[in-house]
């Protein structure tokens, strides 16, 4: 104990000098394909991603048992040929994958969508980004995604975004990832009025550079809480661990639903098991009808 009260105050004596002191001693390359370097910082407080808690105790879904409710032809009066895409969404949690392995796993379904992790705030990028955007993109509909961060300036957070990820027709519209800004948080940090407003000029930055709406990304808790009736014109991606879709979700075009957002993609689990990934990926699934309408034109 002695030893680390002394080197806390060899390092600066107050907590944000000792974490920036740390995080430049243990920043380091990371070498992900045979000629792409990226930087990684290795410390797991500044870098997030979807990790919230899950609604339910446990997150029991499981790909086969999702599959077999909803990815078989589903019957009904207008067609007899219904069907799904599967996707996963992927960052630097996932470490190095296969992407051919990927795509050649079928069971219990095929693997279509991957969404990937660019970057995190104004300056931080996936170190795994540019090896996986380039791995993916002939395999599969690929998309790229922003974790936000409440305390960052909007403007310089969706720069960081433009500057990392150039994308073309085909892909998913960009995407944000809105949910509490650290592993431990109750609350985001600033003030509900704050948070809607950067995130609007965030948001507006994003679709000016793309021209095109992006899509956001959150959970059925923290949609409820803080984000319907403000950004209720958007597209979400929405996580709920069940084998019940969030609502706004139409599995068929002509399901109704009983209430906004319009959600088109729906992270059902995050204990997928996929060839090609070491360890658990995010599931998600996207009705027939919606892929087009995510994709950039």
């Amino acid at each position: 104990m002695v030893v680390g009260i002394h080197f806390f105050f060899l390092l600066g004596g107050n907590i944000n000098a000792v974490k920036t002191r740390i995080n430049h001693l243990l920043q380091r390359e990371i070498i992900v394909a045979d000629t792409i370097i990226a930087p990684f910082v290795p410390v797991s407080s500044y870098y997030l991603g979807h990790s919230y808690q899950s609604d339910s105790i446990a997150d029991t879904v499981s790909f086969a048992k999702h599959a077999s409710l909803y990815a078989h032809p589903i019957s009904d009066s207008i067609s007899k040929d219904t069907s799904a895409y599967y996707g996963i969404d992927v960052s630097r949690w996932q470490s190095k994958i296969n992407w051919q392995k990927v795509k050649t796993d079928s069971s219990p379904h095929a693997i279509d969508v991957a969404l990937i992790k660019a970057t995190q705030g104004t300056s931080i990028v996936d170190p795994y980004f540019t090896y996986n955007w380039k791995n993916a993109q002939n395999k599969f509909t690929i998309g790229a995604y922003h974790f936000y961060e409440y305390k960052d300036l909007p403007k310089e957070q969706a720069q960081n975004f433009i500057k990392t990820v150039k994308l073309q027709s085909g892909n998913i519209r960009p995407v944000v990832d809105i949910e509490l800004a650290c592993a431990s948080c109750s609350k985001p940090g600033v003030s509900k009025t704050k948070m809607i407003r950067d995130l609007k000029v965030f948001l507006a930055e994003i679709e000016s550079h793309y021209e095109v709406e992006p899509i956001l990304y959150s959970y059925t808790y923290f949609y409820d809480t803080y984000l319907q009736k403000h950004l209720n014109q958007y597209t979400f991606w929405m996580a709920q661990y069940s084998v019940h879709p969030p609502s706004g979700l139409a599995v068929l075009p002509i399901d109704s639903v009983s209430r906004p957002p319009h959600v088109a993609l729906w992270q059902f689990s995050s204990k997928g098991k996929v060839n090609g990934i070491i360890g658990n990926v995010d599931l998600d699934y996207i009705p027939y009808y919606e892929l087009e309408n995510i994709r950039i034109p």
